[in-house]
């Protein structure tokens, strides 16, 4: 009598623990939103969490780099519950996505993960080509305030959120935040960064433009923007 109910028990941990944990393919293809061409060699995690917590919890990272396809595959990566969520970002030199999200696409553990056999995932991201940029001020002393923006113009398909002004900050209330770092990569576009500065010698607000041609994806490129 007793064997029988150990075997039970043990089949019915067993369960419980299969229904817990999975492992689930997570597969896509990352596109270059600009040329509209699958862009490749692009950086890509996944971070799956194992276990919630006031301290975030236990998390798995799991690391790819895209075909020349720009296809992208992540086999077996553990998920179980109660976190089953997770999320992929794109982390590379050469692209950001496009959302502006950080490259952040949510793997829904609700509804994306169903827990029962072996579950296919499809996440499909597209990114944009980006450069660094050592930016540098030469204002006037009658300089109070400078607001940044930044926006591209170009021969491909921008987003809105790259080919309208996007704010960056304030100078110098922000010093650390409120410079640009990264141009749009393309160097068959234009870059252009506008100032809105307060002179406080004319107690006059006055807008400047400047353009920057990029040297290309994953690329450095030096400026100083002068305010007077």
């Amino acid at each position: 009598m007793k064997t029988g109910i150990y075997i039970i028990l043990g089949i019915s941990l067993c369960m419980l623990g299969c229904k817990r944990k999975r492992k689930v393919n997570v597969e896509g293809t990352v596109t270059d939103v600009y040329t509209g061409m699958p862009a490749s060699n692009v950086d890509l995690y996944l971070y799956s969490q194992i276990s919630s917590g006031s301290g975030g919890g236990e998390v798995k990272s799991y690391q790819q780099t895209t075909d020349g396809s720009g296809h992208f595959s992540f086999k077996d990566a553990f998920f179980s519950k109660p976190g089953n969520e997770g999320w992929i970002t794109v982390k590379d030199d050469e692209y950001r996505d496009t959302d502006w999200s950080g490259g952040a696409h949510a793997i829904d553990g609700k509804s994306d993960i169903k827990f029962i056999g072996k579950t296919k995932l499809t996440r499909n991201i597209e990114v944009i080509c980006i450069s660094k940029l050592q930016l540098s001020l030469n204002l006037s002393p009658n300089i109070q305030w400078v607001i940044f923006y930044r926006k591209f113009e170009g021969s491909g398909n921008v987003p809105p959120n790259y080919s309208e002004f996007t704010r960056y900050g304030n100078w110098p209330q922000n010093q650390s935040s409120g410079l640009i770092n990264e141009l749009i990569g393309y160097s068959n576009g234009k870059n252009i960064i506008k100032s809105e500065y307060f002179d406080q010698s004319t107690q006059t607000s006055k807008t400047q433009y400047d353009t920057i041609i990029s040297n290309g994806c994953g690329t450095a490129n030096n400026y100083t923007i002068t305010l007077n």
